[in-house]
């Protein structure tokens, strides 16, 4: 390609992830209220079926966490995903404190 070409072909590349970062930004916003709320949850079958619900998404057939299906399809960079599954470790942390489990 002549350099022309390579600078439109830079410029789309980082205007798409830019708009990839902004999308994972307004989701995580979104996401936010959702994953605080279970810090305060103190039933463990409450717990366990929110945090399945929210992480795998209500249409698990199993309850396998592997590749963490609704935050994949939630959110397009991985540092977002990651972001994400953390607080919910972090919230879960809470809830188990609170329900004295740890």
């Amino acid at each position: 390609l002549g350099a022309k070409a390579r600078e439109i072909q830079e410029k789309h590349d980082a205007d798409k992830e830019k708009a990839k970062k902004e999308h994972d930004a307004t989701k995580i916003t979104q996401w936010d209220p959702k994953l605080e709320a279970m810090a305060e949850i103190i039933e463990p079958e409450k717990l366990e079926t929110t945090i399945l619900d929210l992480l795998l998404g209500i249409q698990r057939v199993t309850d396998s966490f592997v590749g963490f299906p609704a935050v994949a399809a939630g959110f397009e960079t991985s540092e977002a995903q990651c972001k994400v599954v953390l607080k919910a470790i972090k919230c879960v942390s809470k809830a188990f404190k609170k329900i004295q489990l740890d």
